[in-house]
């Protein structure tokens, strides 16, 4: 899976941004002869996370003027470490651990309790795609207001401003035509959060800052709390220009929890109207506490009204009080995108006979398919960071199906300008084009947009198929792949003709199909054997018996026979043929070394492919050039070596 960019392909979960745990400064060494010190002031900001750092203009990420104030009061020197030092850390190494960027991540874990059948049952997961970002960090722009010039490609439900990854923005690397990148996904997942957890340290008097007199220092603690209110009122203003949850955690002292003459609820009362919070998980109070302690306020905290002070492990956790926000946050987008795609078919659907794309100077804009690709597929993100799988699931085959119109051209082999969908039960259904409008859907091909949405219709499949089988409907997943492998090349045109170079006389397959079809079996693979080793994950393999051969001298060896040696039998099983020991590997769910040998095959004929078009064109391929591509055929055999050192993983191979 290393081919396609990995934001299209990971497993999309609510992103938490938690600001106030980057460790501190250290001071720099006291200058000297040697080591005059710095001539040029030490830089701002640092990026919170090597993703987020780009140079697109249209994503950034500067420093802002306004800061959080810190504690006044220094700490004194002692053998001793500082307890809220050992905290930032345990904080960081907890929230850091939470999740890790991945491609299989199931949307549910089993628990202790049994269902009626004896099954674990699950609960859906509630945890967060966690990034340590800067107090002050700053959010992209969501709009940019149109250009004069461009006013006449807009249509009517985009004459406002839009995204700056939009294909109406001049600046945008999709202008004018393009789908989805995947800076569209870093985006939304390290650039913008759905939810915002700011820690900071509550003001507390002590013997190195306390005043002479009381009233003294009653008015620094309130002068405290002020500016402290008002930093957060300002991040506030941020969030909710975009909709984002803000919670503030406070770190104060046991003593300030335990002792009443510290006036504690009354401080968290004024900071909580002065700053606008609301009382919904929007405030809560921690002290050093051991490391469990500290997971379990993480991962198992009860949300309890305001304020929320932490002191026992309870039922729930932060992730779970700040999950319902996080999904309101991306019901929002979905339903803003939904508004947009209902408003712009209404309008295209009376526009789609005088849609001309090569009316205006230039590239042509992105067709009326593209617009309805790119909603669907956003609606199946937004699903996706909600856990709602299923809503995921159905956006994700609409964007597929409208992605396959759009590369169908006039002089395909497909000349009704069907459209291949997965239907009901994973069964192939086609949707009749006019010949007219195909010219209109149509992308370019051999083109930067023709590559893009290539690359975007082998990723969309592979998340319906890890969809699928994450609910273990093995078959619909393998109805789904069947139905890429098989109709994708032919729609894209990309299968390659019996010609010089591409292949011998009555075969059919280029280079590039071979390849790209050896890519798809590998890749199956290797989400069947990351989805049967991640802890948690119910994926079941199946395991089909062979036939039990006759006994006797004269007993046939064709129902155990062994796979290698056999590779017509491979190709018929997936291509269309019956299989071997009465079972058709096209329509029952293999184990993954059945899918690495299939690979290896298809390599081979790739190999073969460049072979004939380097003697054609260049005479013998060099050996550097053998190396290279024989290379990938044998390691995919290791593969099928890796997977298969179990014992139990042994009877596949008898099939």
């Amino acid at each position: 899976m290393n081919s396609y960019p990995l934001e299209l392909l990971a497993q999309l979960a609510p992103v938490m941004f938690v600001a106030g745990l980057n460790p501190p400064a250290s001071p720099p060494p006291p200058p000297t002869a040697s080591n005059p010190g710095p001539t040029h002031p030490a830089p701002t900001h640092h990026s919170h996370h090597p993703s987020s750092s780009n140079n697109d203009p249209n994503l950034p990420t500067s420093r802002s003027h306004t800061s959080l104030p810190s504690n006044t009061h220094s700490a004194t020197p002692s053998a001793r470490p500082d307890p809220f030092t050992i905290l930032f850390a345990r904080l960081r190494e907890v929230m850091l651990n939470q999740r890790k960027v991945t491609v299989w991540d199931p949307p549910t874990f089993p628990t202790n309790a049994l269902d009626n059948d004896g099954r674990p049952v699950h609960e859906k997961k509630k945890i967060f795609q966690v990034v340590l970002v800067d107090k002050d960090i700053r959010f992209p722009p969501r709009k940019v207001d149109p250009e004069p010039a461009s006013q006449a490609d807009v249509p009517a439900a985009f004459s406002t401003g839009h995204s700056p990854l939009s294909p109406l923005t001049l600046t945008s690397p999709l202008h004018p035509d393009g789908l989805i990148a995947p800076i569209w996904i870093r985006k939304h997942t390290m650039l913008v959060p759905a939810v915002f957890v700011l820690f900071t340290r509550l003001f507390e008097l002590d013997s190195t800052n306390t005043p002479a007199s009381p009233p003294d220092a009653l008015e620094l603690e309130r002068q405290q709390d002020t500016m402290l209110s008002s930093a957060i009122a300002q991040r506030k203003r941020t969030t909710n220009e975009r909709g984002i949850k803000l919670t503030v955690v406070l770190l104060a002292s046991r003593r300030m929890l335990d002792d009443p003459s510290l006036n504690l609820d009354a401080r968290l009362t004024f900071i909580r109207r002065q700053s606008g919070l609301d009382s919904r998980a929007a405030l809560f109070v921690l002290s050093p506490i051991a490391k469990d302690e500290l997971s379990d306020f993480v991962k198992r905290y009860e949300a309890n009204l305001f304020p929320q002070v932490y002191t026992r492990p309870k039922r729930h956790s932060l992730q779970t009080a700040l999950w319902d926000p996080a999904v309101e946050y991306y019901t929002a987008h979905s339903k803003r995108v939904r508004q947009k795609r209902n408003r712009y078919q209404a309008q295209a659907s009376q526009q789609t006979s005088h849609y001309n794309p090569i009316s205006t100077l230039g590239p042509a804009p992105l067709s009326p398919k593209g617009w309805t690709v790119r909603y669907e597929y956003k609606m199946a993100c937004f699903a996706e960071f909600r856990g709602e799988h299923e809503v995921a699931l159905k956006h994700y085959q609409d964007a597929y199906t409208a992605l396959t119109m759009m590369f169908l051209a006039p002089g395909s082999s497909l000349s009704a300008g069907a459209a291949i969908s997965p239907g009901e039960k994973g069964l192939i259904s086609a949707t009749s084009t006019p010949s007219h409008l195909a010219a209109q859907f149509s992308l370019p091909p051999r083109t930067k947009r023709w590559a893009e949405a290539k690359v975007l219709a082998d990723t969309i499949n592979i998340k319906i198929i890890k969809l699928y089988l994450y609910n273990n409907e093995t078959a619909l997943a393998l109805a789904q792949q069947r139905l890429h492998v098989r109709t994708f090349p032919t729609v894209a045109g990309f299968v390659g003709s019996p010609t010089a170079g591409e292949g011998k006389e009555g075969e059919e397959g280029s280079y590039e199909y071979w390849s790209w079809v050896s890519r798809m079996w590998s890749v199956l693979a290797e989400m069947l054997v990351e989805g049967s080793r991640t802890p948690g994950s119910d994926l079941i393999i199946p395991v089909h018996r062979p036939r039990l051969p006759l006994s006797g001298p004269g007993a046939s060896s064709t129902t155990t026979g062994s796979i290698v040696g056999r590779k017509s039998t491979l190709a018929e099983g997936f291509l269309g043929g019956t299989g071997v020991g009465g079972i058709n590997p096209s329509h029952a769910l293999m184990h993954p070394g059945w899918y690495y040998l299939f690979a290896a095959e298809c390599a081979e004929k790739k190999t073969a492919r460049f072979i004939q078009g380097s003697r054609a064109r260049e005479g013998e391929m060099s050996q550097e050039q053998r190396k290279t591509y024989l290379g990938s055929v044998k390691g995919l055999v290791g593969d099928v070596l890796e997977v298969s050192r179990s014992p139990r993983h042994w009877l596949w191979i008898l099939i």
